[in-house]
């Protein structure tokens, strides 16, 4: 990929990109199924052209229309494999900025040029992201660390992309366009909106990092890379620099099943370990964000999406996981409610609809072993949600849980690229244990 000078920030400029991705990318999917139906051998030309110019337009874009793209190529079923091979490499190889506005920023948040505030800065990004690109180099005491530099201008674009969302969702209050009636989707773009701009302060993600890296410590087979704050700022942040494979390029490898499920325990421990300890969720698990280290520990990355969420969601929320562990019927109105679900209209309706998303979602610790390379959680979940959406919108999650549903389908996502197979039921038995010891700790004082 070639270098990109500038991102364009303005909101029309911003819109009009989308808009005219849309027009190029439905013409010509379109012009694959037109042939398809007409009886043609199956082309995937118009797709991978698709994705081509997926590819292209949001990471030149970046911000929250790259993350978008990011998000979708971790969808297993939302595009066909030629097409997603090709947005999935918006994880590791979007185009990267011009090194020399790179090195503005460095000097203007260091306050002096990279070649001065590192004994060695690599001009070459060794990965490119939504919001910003890392860099190898080395600290005057002669530690490797990967740098990570925001792009110039990209929290203007981050504002400008949000603000467009914002007008489809004022589009809601109006009568005649209002398609969920029974829903109000304001407060769930202000949760978007205040956790993606808050990606922006790198001061804030090396304090999640530390914090997780304290949640995981004794967790031996998980690492997270130490922060270096005296060369970090609110548009560069320093950290350990880490050898490792991406988790992508390992669920690619030749991998036995052992080192895969392996691999998988330690993604669920990742996710889950901290949310059900201390309310804290990694938000954005896409496979850029893990390496597997040659050690055979998991290095966790990126932490500008971490949550703390309240007591009282992971209380309630967990509480299902509990009594599906313990093979109890849970009263799903009751711990959703406690959890701050909204449940509108008929409760045995409620109650029912809940079971039925239950019941798909509890499949991996219903028996002994779970085979995610065949799962179907996800489409499952997807389509039962379409089928009966008048039912599912009467059942309204609190704003807070967007970061953690992310999590989860993130999760299963991953575990099903990895092809992993194994005893997910002992996993969710060791974190509810985590979690009974967190509380006993706490009630002894």
């Amino acid at each position: 990929m070639g270098d990109d000078p500038k991102i364009p920030s303005g909101r029309l400029r911003r819109l009009a990109k989308m808009a005219s991705l849309t027009a190029r990318t439905t013409g010509g999917l379109a012009v694959g199924k037109a042939k398809q139906a007409l009886g043609a051998a199956r082309d995937f030309g118009p797709e991978k052209e698709a994705a081509r110019k997926v590819l292209e337009t949001l990471g030149t874009m970046k911000g929250a229309a790259m993350k978008l793209g990011q998000q979708l190529a971790m969808e297993a079923e939302a595009l066909p494999p030629e097409a997603r091979d090709i947005v999935a490499k918006l994880f590791a190889q979007a185009p990267s900025m011009a090194y020399p506005d790179i090195a503005q920023v460095v000097e203007e948040e260091l306050g002096e040029p990279p070649e001065k505030a590192f004994a060695e800065f690599s001009p070459e990004p060794i990965a490119s992201a939504s919001l910003g690109q890392v860099h190898r180099a080395r600290l005057h005491d002669g530690t490797l660390v990967a740098v990570k530099v925001q792009y110039p201008g990209v929290a203007e674009a981050l504002v400008a992309d949000l603000k467009n969302a914002g007008m489809f969702v004022r589009a809601f209050d109006n009568p005649v366009g209002r398609v969920f009636k029974d829903i109000d989707p304001k407060p769930y773009y202000e949760e978007i909106r205040r956790e993606i701009g808050a990606e922006t302060d790198y001061v804030r993600e090396a304090g999640f990092a530390d914090e997780f890296a304290t949640l995981v410590a004794d967790l031996p087979e998980l690492h997270v890379p130490r922060t270096y704050p005296a060369r970090s700022t609110k548009r560069v942040l320093t950290m350990e620099y880490v050898d490792g494979v991406p988790l992508k390029r390992f669920a690619e490898s030749e991998a036995d099943p052992a080192s895969r499920w392996r691999v998988g325990r330690q993604l669920t421990l990742a996710v889950l370990a901290p949310f059900v300890r201390d309310c804290v969720i990694h938000g954005d698990p896409h496979p850029g964000n893990f390496l597997v280290r040659p050690d055979g520990r998991l290095t966790v990355l990126d932490f500008g999406a971490v949550k703390k969420l309240t007591r009282e969601f992971v209380a309630g929320f967990w509480a299902l996981m509990e009594a599906e562990i313990d093979r109890n019927e849970p009263d799903y109105v009751a711990l959703l409610s406690g959890a701050g679900f909204r449940i509108k209209g008929d409760l045995e309706k409620a109650r029912g609809s809940i079971r039925t998303i239950h019941d798909i979602a509890a499949r991996p610790v219903r028996g002994d072993s779970y085979d995610w390379g065949a799962c179907r959680i996800v489409m499952d979940m997807r389509t039962t949600m379409m089928h009966a959406m008048r039912e599912m919108l009467r059942i309204q999650p609190p704003p807070e849980s967007m970061l953690f549903y992310r999590a989860i389908a993130g999760l299963a996502n991953n575990l099903k690229m990895l092809r992993a197979n194994g005893p997910s039921r002992a996993v969710a038995a060791e974190l509810c244990e985590l979690r009974r010891a967190r509380l006993r700790l706490e009630s002894t004082g």
